[in-house]
């Protein structure tokens, strides 16, 4: 009797909790407005997304959640090594500032280097006020994050409309160096 208790808690818990997460590789994959979407159902992935080297090891992988890239994601390198890590977050502030647009905020670290990136599509904004916007996100939006380099781009229609990089690795290795 205890072992059936034991069995059917373990079932129970399984089918409650247990849902197994579908992970896929890039050629699995395609683009539809901006969302990633299965070849074999035509619709929005949610799950893990990996990408391999040409000798089969991962080279990447990152959550997806109802076709959008949403949460942690690692890259490596040929032998398994993690050279970077990050996570892509909603940031309610910026959601609120922009309304309709689709944003992505990536906070990302290689070493002790932190980048903040931030990905705007079909913003309704003019080539002449676009800068203006990059410096507005940057220093109302992006500097609480204390990044030691931020990367901004906003695309229109698909095409980039402009992107502006902030900060520097050398900046960085240069205020270390000079820290040790």
């Amino acid at each position: 009797m205890k072992n059936y208790i034991i069995f059917l808690s373990c079932v129970l818990s399984f089918l409650c909790c247990g849902k197994e997460t579908l992970t896929v590789e890039v050629k699995q994959i395609y683009f539809v407005d901006h969302k990633i979407h299965l070849k074999s159902n035509d619709k929005p992935f949610s799950g893990i997304l990996i990408e391999k080297f040409k000798n089969g090891s991962i080279s990447g992988e990152m959550s997806i959640k109802d076709g959008v890239q949403f949460g942690k994601w690692k890259t490596f390198d040929r032998n398994g090594q993690e050279i970077q890590r990050g996570e892509v977050i909603n940031d309610d502030e910026i959601s609120k500032y922009l309304g309709e647009p689709t944003c992505f905020l990536d906070i990302s670290f290689e070493g002790n280097l932190k980048t903040v990136s931030l990905s705007i599509y079909d913003i309704k904004i003019s080539e002449e006020n676009c800068l203006k916007e990059l410096l507005f996100l940057k220093e109302n939006f992006l500097l609480k994050y204390k990044p030691n380099y931020i990367d901004i781009r906003i695309f229109n229609k698909g095409s980039k409309l402009c992107s502006k990089e902030f900060g520097g690795v050398s900046n960085v290795m240069l205020r270390n160096k000079q820290l040790g």
